[in-house]
C-alpha cells in the first residue's frame, strides 16, 4: 500500500506514465516505473461515464484516485479475518480460579 500512496503523492510519476497515452478505457493497464520497480495499475472507472467507458487525455486535466491493489485488499481482509478468529478464541476461553 505504501507504494500507491508514494506514487500518488508524486504526481510527476503518474504524469510521465500517462503522457504518451491519448485515451484511457476501463480495463486498460497503465504501467508505472518508479524507484526501480514496475507497477501495473488497472483503470477501474472513468468519469464522466460514457457508453464507450473511455476518456480522452489530450489537452485535458485529469484527477486520479488510486485504490489498493487486489493483492493488498486480500491481505487486509485476511488480517481482519485473523483478528476476528483471535477475538472469538479469546471469548471462548474460560478461566476458573
Amino acid at each position: 500500500m505504501y507504494i500507491y500512496i508514494y506514487i500518488y503523492t508524486n504526481i510527476g510519476v503518474l504524469h510521465a506514465a500517462l503522457q504518451p497515452l491519448c485515451c484511457l478505457t476501463v480495463g486498460d493497464l497503465v504501467t508505472v516505473q518508479h524507484g526501480g520497480g514496475t507497477y501495473d495499475m488497472t483503470v477501474l472507472q472513468v468519469e464522466p461515464s460514457q457508453p464507450s467507458n473511455a476518456v480522452m487525455l489530450i489537452d485535458t486535466d485529469i484527477q486520479v484516485e488510486i485504490a489498493p491493489s487486489t493483492a493488498e485488499e486480500e491481505a487486509l481482509l485476511q488480517r481482519e479475518r485473523d483478528r476476528e478468529r483471535e477475538r472469538a478464541a479469546a471469548r471462548e476461553q474460560v478461566v476458573y480460579v
